[in-house]
């Protein structure tokens, strides 16, 4: 992803990049800042968490009291991309 809010994130950790830190994404969708850090860390997030990640996007996004661009791409879609490209990369380099 670049600095461009016109481009959607591409990877997990460019998801939570979204955000201003771990620490707000683990705010806003009710997590330990610990668990985000680790979801940063490992490029991954598992799909039961993808519902809140969206609707806490989809709050900022509204709110328009944000520091940062890029909320409104974050979707159910999105996410849904991410972990088939991220699997076929894994699947690839075995």
């Amino acid at each position: 992803m670049t600095n461009d809010p016109k481009t959607a994130p591409e990877t997990f950790a460019e998801v939570i990049a979204v955000w201003a830190s771990a620490f707000a994404m683990a705010r806003d969708v009710g997590e330990e800042n610990g668990t985000v850090q680790k979801w940063k860390e490992r490029n991954n997030i598992r799909g039961e968490h993808w519902n809140r990640i969206v609707r806490a996007a989809k709050k900022r996004s509204q709110a328009r009291i944000v520091y940062r661009d890029g909320y409104d791409k974050i979707t159910l879609q999105l996410l849904a991309d991410i972990a088939e490209r991220t699997a076929l990369g894994s699947n690839r380099k075995r």
